[in-house]
């Protein structure tokens, strides 16, 4: 019969390494279900100067192996998740998005135009406003409009 000696220090140290591998399997087994596309967006801002600028926005929603669901972004807005999860809260409504009520925007006259195109489930979104300054657009629309 062998004897097989384990010290402390190798019995940490494996035991490390079996957390460790495990929770890398995890991680990457964490969202099993397929994700459901909830919108899929064509954003644009137009300033007074006339400039345009543009972003694409597309969220999903999924359950993970703990069966919580999640949503996710992901385009060329700055933070897709966050304007994923404030049009989630009105179901993708452009007209009942209100982010950040309590805001006050700067008084600057500095018009901009935003618009968004494409679809949120099985509706047409074809949505465009003007506002008094990217203040009150941020206002409304929180992070949708980052870009």
């Amino acid at each position: 019969m062998r004897k097989i000696t384990i010290t402390a220090g190798t019995f940490v140290a494996g035991a490390a390494a079996l957390l460790l591998s495990t929770g890398v399997a995890q991680a990457s087994a964490e969202r099993v279900s397929t994700p459901v596309l909830l919108g899929s967006l064509q954003l644009a801002k137009t300033g007074a100067d006339g400039t345009t600028t543009t972003a694409s926005l597309n969220c999903v929603r999924g359950i993970d192996v703990y069966g919580q669901t999640y949503l996710d972004g992901n385009g060329t807005v700055t933070d897709p998740t966050a304007a994923c999860q404030e049009l989630a809260a009105v179901n993708g409504d452009f007209t009942q998005l209100n982010v950040h009520p309590s805001w006050l925007p700067t008084a600057q006259v500095a018009p901009v135009t935003a618009s968004a195109t494409g679809h949120w489930g099985n509706t047409a979104v074809n949505w465009s406003q003007d506002f008094t300054n990217p203040s009150a657009l941020a206002k409304k629309t929180g992070d949708v409009f980052v870009f």
